[in-house]
């Protein structure tokens, strides 16, 4: 039943001669919960007293203390009881109605058999029992094949789960280099190969599990059922859109009763019809080539037969090919701060693509270490690490250069400095071998630096690869350095003095431009000058204006004697003094204001002929 499943997903059942297939029948598998639900108890939930609970007015036979008692089951209930010194115990009392009207009780732990007088009651127990056994027993489902419309001969084919078969290398290096490619396949069918035709593919098909043998139930609703209660006025809230909803509505219904006449013709398929499965694919051709493509996988097939007793395992051999192989240093940071890996770099030449694995490496025929291959597909460049290399030492310093503008873009009235800064990084490399040395050595490649020297023999999605070649006892540098990037912006409309200073004098500019920035910055503080005289004037304003509402409060409170009336006399000359001086007031800011409009449109002027780009180091 385990593989059933699978079998259900994909098996084909066929007239090899014809092509025709043939239809499946097999045990339904339908969920013991599903049977055992009709039964009015689940013995499942609790023991004896459970049961004999679910058993209230059955007609009920005992033997209690060698005697027997008949009646009906009035009710089981659970007490607790003392025997002497013994603590308490849990046990249940059982209470009988006696053919004579008796009620009688019994403990339960002392009845010694219980027997249903109801015989359909004994077979439902038998059944329920049966089923529940049968559930824990199906281990096998039975699958029958139907050769129709006309007997003849079958094919069946079906995919089942194995384990995957794992593959391991042997790579010797040496004058000639090679490399050897084992396989590890296991078997538990549950039955000895013997002699069987095997062919291992390469590839990572999609597979998944689904359950198909157990019938599917959908979950229905539980609906209360209807009653004739008081309705309730109700209250509809004011529809919004209402006319596109009627039409959606009533495409809706169009929809489900154009739906429902289609499915009411496909649920009712002509009498003696029987459905069709799909014609199953062409069987699969088995080439004789030790390796070859298969579509979108590459497959090996065995040339002799293989024989494999139950839960065993073998290891086959399924590659021997010789390859060029470079040996290399492969030096990263991160992998190890002050010395290279020995590594091994060559183009998978052999034609098929390398499973992923284990490498075991050899230097003329002494072990050098392992490795771990990845997929490697046909002529793709592979690199294996197998031990560290002491005789090469690299360390490694990082410095950096202050930030600067090397481009400027004026447009629209707003500056955009592009700037620029150099963060270096320098390997000290030294040799002590006494032949020379291949070295590679990997740096970090972020995507948000732009490497600027050396050029980079190779580049991952990870690193910069620079190739130096080390002379014996050599000791060199190599430096690599990369342009670290950033943008910032100035609005022009009021640039000032200050402002120019800072972004602008340090930068190569040309000199229409250089005259055209300081007219602009001139501009502004002349127009911030005018505000600042205008913002004086109306503080001006607003003291002269307050100073003569204090006067008029004191001539309001003046008498009429004759100190009084000289008092108002001089508040009265003040008054006329501070008008004259509001009407000045208000002519000089109004004319500051014609200057400041002035002023404002000349600096407009000035910031819409601004426009360059170019570098300005």
């Amino acid at each position: 039943r385990d593989d059933f499943n699978d079998v259900l997903k994909n098996l084909i059942a066929f007239n090899p001669r014809t092509g025709v297939p043939y239809p499946l029948g097999y045990t339904t598998a339908i969920p013991g919960r599903r049977l055992l639900e009709r039964f009015p108890f689940d013995l499942r939930l609790g023991g004896i007293a459970y049961f004999l609970e679910r058993m209230k007015g059955a007609q009920l036979e005992i033997e209690h203390q060698r005697r027997t008692h008949r009646g009906r089951l009035l009710g089981i209930e659970s007490i607790s009881r003392a025997d002497g010194e013994d603590p308490p115990t849990e046990d249940h009392r059982l209470t009988l109605l006696g053919e004579d009207g008796r009620l009688s009780n019994f403990l339960l732990s002392f009845v010694e058999s219980a027997r249903l007088e109801d015989p359909a009651l004994q077979e439902q127990l038998e059944q329920y029992l049966q089923l529940f056994r049968e559930s824990y027993n199906q281990t096998a489902a039975n699958l029958t094949i139907q050769p129709t419309p006309a007997a003849g001969p079958v094919r069946v084919a079906y995919v089942q789960q194995f384990p995957v078969w794992k593959t391991s290398y042997r790579l010797e290096l040496g004058d000639t280099d090679r490399l050897q490619g084992w396989v590890q396949i296991d078997n538990p069918t549950g039955e000895a190969w013997d002699g069987v035709q095997l062919t291992l593919v390469s590839g990572a098909p999609v597979s998944f599990e689904m359950d198909l043998y157990e019938p599917l139930y959908t979950v229905r609703r539980s609906v209360p059922v209807p009653n004739r209660q008081v309705t309730a006025p109700v209250e509809y809230e004011e529809a919004v859109a209402d006319q596109p909803r009627r039409k959606a509505a009533a495409r809706e219904s169009a929809f489900e009763a154009e739906f429902g006449r289609n499915r009411q013709t496909l649920a009712a398929p002509a009498e003696g019809v029987v459905a069709a499965a799909p014609p199953p694919p062409a069987p699969l051709q088995l080439v004789e080539a030790e390796a070859s493509r298969a579509e979108d996988y590459f497959e090996y097939r065995f040339p002799f037969p293989v024989s494999l007793a139950n839960r065993e395992s073998a290891l086959l051999p399924f590659l021997s090919r010789e390859l060029e192989a470079e040996t290399v240093s492969i030096y990263n940071a991160a992998n190890h701060p002050n010395h290279p890996y020995n590594s091994v770099k060559f183009d998978n030449a052999t034609g098929v693509p390398l499973e992923a694995g284990p490498v075991t490496v050899f230097q003329q025929g002494r072990y050098a270490g392992e490795a771990v291959l990845g997929y490697l597909n046909r002529g793709q460049e592979g690199l294996l690490s197998y031990g560290l290399d002491y005789e090469v030492s690299v360390s490694r310093q990082v410095s950096g250069q202050p930030e600067q503008v090397v481009r400027l873009t004026i447009s629209n009235g707003v500056a955009y400095f592009f700037k620029e800064s150099l963060r270096g990084t320098t390997y000290e490399l030294r040799s002590n071998a006494d032949r020379a040395k291949e070295l590679l050595i990997e740096h970090p490649r972020d995507p948000s630096l732009k490497l600027k020297s050396p050029e980079a023999d190779e580049r991952t999605d990870s690193f910069y690869r620079f190739r130096v070649e080390l002379q014996p006892d050599e000791q060199r540098e190599l430096a690599v350095q990369e342009i670290v990037s950033s943008q910032s912006s100035l609005v022009l409309r009021r640039l000032e003095r200050n402002e120019f200073l800072v972004y602008f004098s340090n930068l190569n500019l040309p000199g229409n431009l250089r005259r055209q920035l300081e007219e602009v910055a001139a501009a502004t503080a002349e127009l911030n000058r005018l505000e600042q005289q205008q913002r004086d004037l109306g503080r001006r304003y607003e003291q002269v204006a307050a100073d003569q509402g204090r006067i008029r409060e004191n001539l309001s409170a003046l008498g009429k004697s004759g100190a009084e009336k000289q008092l108002s006399e001089r508040y009265i000359r003040e008054l006329s003094a501070q008008e004259d001086e509001l009407d000045r007031l208000k002519e000089q800011r109004e004319q500051l204001q014609r200057q400041i409009v002035e002023k404002t449109r000349e600096l407009d002027r000035l910031v819409a002929q601004l426009s360059f780009e170019g570098p300005v180091r």
